[in-house]
């Protein structure tokens, strides 16, 4: 059960307590919200959320004036994360409006049951940086506090809205509204006479929606921008079908392409084509509609001549539409190259200057003198309104944090380490400031994106980074100044090589006095920066300083920890110490003479050796042993496909005769034993294949064999464990067989356990270490353990959603060293809603059924049979 912030302390009490967690996360906009499901429901961390609004949604919670939309397809700018989200939900517009991207984000955070961790009315006041301990205290505004080891921004870029200092702005008699704070409850401007100050992305898309309310619109333009038309409609069910059908390949190409969005391609440099083609072009993909018009020619946004070209095309395109000369002229824009401001997206927004009932005032070099009692005093004259819109902007991409009062190491504010400009490694930290990530921060390409997809990556890529960092033992990680530095040289030079420093854009802070002039984000494209930043953690998170913690095992070991009745074997059992050198050699141990005979303890059990057709045509024949009740008590039983242990590098299916017998025995199933490949001769997923065979051909024969089809258990102990785990994965992704139930025994789950050989304090001491761990999954791996791009059919661990698995039985011993991975995994199988039984027994070590009459054991079997038959039989 999640624990909620405690309550503000007494008056008699001057010091509020604080309320501890893992992680918090400042924001529930769609970065807040992923980062949360992945924190919690993949990491299994106690999670805080705070935000300043009331509900979800972030940039779409508070921007509901009239005529905002989206600048991305709806199908596009939505979450991939879920392929069961993707599927269910309708999207009704190509580009869709506040209010249904808003129901969206309420959909996903009542689909995932997000709201009960999420604080909203929550303003942050301020964040604290202790070293001492490595962790950061939150402040809110009414005085309470939180602490965590881990503090995210997810503040979004274009949070801060700004209000020009504008003279005498007190003395309007007349109502005033900001396109970045909408009235939630709407705003009738019927009737009224109504100033519009800034033509950007809001104004372009407010204008003509007020205008068709408003008895008059004045527009007090003081820059004009390019605009290109959505040819919005609606969805067509067919098409939606289409893209859904589609959708793992359209991502995968929107993750590696320049903007995170899926446009046609550019027809080559404007400058190399006639101008009859570049015509054609750029006709085409003005009916297409939206940003993809920025695409039509490779040389548009680093070529003056090439960009003039398409700005030429626009401006003609202006000068069509708008019936008087002159409005059109001063519509037109000429002070910088297009594109290089983003691009905006309009409906009607020209055509709305060709209403009686609108007015442009072209600001040019003049400013607004005033604003008076009655409207807006402009060149020595007076305009009056009725009501004024400001839609003149952000504070982009540092507002947000400047407004947050972050201090790191030695209280240094984050806005005076920003003095000259934002400064971060990757667009995700900054040095000075220790276990505190950002997302879509300055250094990333962030704006210039599908910002969904950006969002997306640096989530994911940050929930690996604590995922490692504890799974390593590193309490502090922190941005290197000279990987940050050079980082910063780079997003410079990338910015130089290209026209948008040319223009003054938000993009370079400008529409802010006084604010430092550095382009924010980085042009190198969505695609390229992915790489980057996956690199930077195959190599080990190169460019920060990791600090891990002193964790010494116990001078006395855990020995003292151990159940006294399976302490024994300790003193028989031998370390096995896994290499190259010694895998030959542990292999060729021989069974200890005096082992129980199976078949003599059991014999109502046939066992019959088969082989099975390999995975795919080329593989292999799988040898699986069947062991068989002799007397059937039902004409259709229920069949366990069972997966032996060994670390993926050792064992045998004959080697779980003993166990495969009792569990036939006491339940009545038939159990097919699966003497998978090993590692290292076989990679993964040679082995999770083998195994699938197995299943398969146990779904293929069920009639033949008497064995239910809607009966088919997986189970596995140890690396067979983990295998049934990553089996059960593939068959429920692959969809052809139904698996009703899932047996983890101590399940060697995830990898990123063996990414550091440092001992556990109190686990892994025993029987299977965290070298041998190490050893067992680079065997099967080929690579180090612990990297990005780990497929979930070798580690299930990885998988991104484990919605939709069978109910699962999953026990570990307490001194096991894969404790935290089962128990993590069953956490997630709970919050994912699959019924799942899960048990730690204390003093226990890996393999600690071994010792078969202790009883540790005696209740680890009866509670595993019990799972079992409660499964088959009820």
């Amino acid at each position: 059960m999640q624990q909620r912030p405690m309550q503000q302390t007494p008056d008699t009490d001057r010091t509020p307590r604080t309320t501890q967690y893992d992680a918090i996360v400042i924001g529930a906009g769609f970065a807040g919200m992923y980062l949360l499901h992945r924190l919690r429901d993949d990491l299994g961390l106690r999670v805080r959320v705070f935000e300043r609004g009331g509900g979800v949604g972030g940039t779409w919670y508070w921007n509901r004036y009239p005529g905002a939309r989206c600048d991305v397809e709806s199908m596009y700018y939505s979450y991939s994360f879920s392929e069961e989200l993707e599927q269910e939900w309708e999207w009704t517009e190509r580009y869709p409006s506040q209010p249904e991207i808003l129901r969206y984000a309420d959909h996903v955070a009542d689909r995932f049951g997000l709201r009960g961790d999420i604080e909203f009315n929550a303003s942050v006041r301020g964040a604290d940086y202790d070293a001492g301990t490595d962790t950061w205290t939150v402040t809110l505004e009414d005085g309470r506090r939180a602490s965590a080891s881990y503090l995210v921004t997810a503040v979004g870029c274009l949070s801060a809205s700004r209000v020009p200092d504008f003279a005498g702005l007190d003395s309007f008699t007349g109502p005033t509204f900001h396109t970045g704070r909408w009235p939630h409850e709407g705003v009738d401007f019927s009737g009224r006479h109504v100033a519009v100050i800034g033509t950007g992305s809001s104004g372009i898309q407010a204008i003509p929606v007020i205008a068709e309310q408003a008895a008059h619109v004045t527009v007090f333009q003081r820059t004009p921008n390019f605009s290109v038309p959505a040819n919005n409609r609606p969805l067509d069910p067919d098409e939606q079908r289409r893209v859904k059908a589609g959708y793992r390949e359209l991502r995968a190409e929107a993750r590696a392409s320049a903007s995170g969005v899926v446009v046609p391609p550019p027809l080559g440099n404007a400058l190399d084509l006639d101008e009859a083609r570049r015509t054609a072009e750029l006709d085409q993909r003005w009916a297409l509609g939206g940003t993809t018009f920025m695409g039509a020619f490779e040389d548009t946004s680093i070529d003056e001549s090439a960009n003039q070209i398409s700005a030429d095309y626009v401006r003609d395109r202006i000068r069509a539409i708008v019936d008087d000369p002159a409005v059109a002229e001063l519509l037109c824009p000429t002070n910088h190259p297009i594109g290089t401001k983003r691009i905006c997206v309009d409906t009607g927004y020209f055509e709305t200057y060709n209403r009686d009932n609108v007015t442009l005032i072209s600001l040019g070099d003049k400013a607004i003198e005033r604003i008076t009692p009655h409207g807006l005093r402009v060149g020595g004259v007076d305009h009056t309104v009725d009501a004024i819109v400001f839609a003149t902007g952000y504070d982009a991409m540092t507002g947000p944090l400047d407004a947050l009062d972050i201090r790191g190491l030695d209280g240094v504010p984050l806005h005076e380490e920003w003095a000259a400009g934002p400064r971060t490694y990757l667009g995700v930290a900054s040095a000075g400031f220790p276990n505190l990530f950002m997302i879509t921060a300055p250094g990333s390409p962030s704006v210039l994106s599908n910002m969904i997809v950006s969002i997306e990556q640096h989530v994911d890529w940050i929930t690996d980074a604590i995922d490692h960092a504890r799974r390593t033992g590193v309490v502090r990680i922190e941005a290197e100044r000279d990987a940050q530095d050079k980082w910063v040289d780079h997003v410079n030079e990338a910015a130089q090589a290209t026209l948008y420093p040319r223009a003054a854009s938000w993009y370079m802070g400008a529409n802010v006095p006084g604010k430092p002039r550095i382009f924010m984000p980085y042009v190198g494209g969505v695609g390229p920066y992915r790489d980057i930043c996956d690199a930077v953690a195959e190599d080990g998170y190169r460019g920060f300083a990791l600090t891990r913690a002193a964790r010494p095992r116990p001078a006395a070991g855990t020995r003292h920890l151990v159940d006294p009745e399976i302490a024994p074997i300790l003193d028989v059992f031998p370390p096995l110490q896994l290499s190259p050198d010694t895998l030959p050699l542990v292999r060729e141990v021989p069974r200890a003479p005096d082992a129980p005979d199976p078949q003599a303890l059991f014999p109502d059990i046939t066992t019959t050796e088969r082989w099975v057709p390999g995975f795919e045509d080329n593989d292999p024949e799988v040898r699986v042993l069947h062991y068989e009740p002799k007397s059937r008590t039902t004409s259709a039983a229920s069949a366990v496909v069972w997966i032996h242990g060994g670390g993926y590098v050792l064992g045998a299916a004959d080697a779980d005769e003993l166990l495969c017998r009792r569990i036939a025995t006491e339940t009545g199933v038939q159990i097919v034993s699966v003497d998978y490949r090993l590692a290292p001769e076989t990679r993964a997923p040679g082995q999770v294949h083998d195994c699938y065979a197995a299943l398969r051909w146990v779904h293929e024969q069920a009639a033949e064999l008497g064995v239910d089809r809607d009966r088919i258990v997986i189970g596995g102990a140890s690396a067979g464990g983990g295998l049934a785990a990553a089996l059960t994965v593939l068959a429920r992704d692959r969809g052809e067989i139904p698996v009703s139930f899932q047996l983890l025994i101590y399940p060697m789950l995830d990898d990123r356990t063996s990414s550091t050989v440092d001992a556990h304090p109190h686990a892994g001491e025993f029987i299977w270490t965290p070298a041998d761990n190490r050893f067992g999954w680079t065997s099967l791996l080929g690579h180090e353990p612990g990297g990005s791009g780990v497929s979930p059919y070798a580690a299930a661990a990885r998988v991104e959603s484990v919605a939709g698995l069978p109910p699962t039985y999953l026990s570990v011993g307490a001194l096991d060293l894969f404790l935290e991975e089962d128990v993590t995994y069953a956490t997630r199988l709970i919050r994912a809603g699959v019924p799942t039984e899960l048990h730690v027994y204390p003093g226990a070590f890996h393999a600690y059924d071994l010792v078969p009459d202790a009883r540790v054991t005696q209740a680890y079997f009866r509670d595993f049979i019990g799972a079992l038959g409660r499964h088959v039989n009820g």
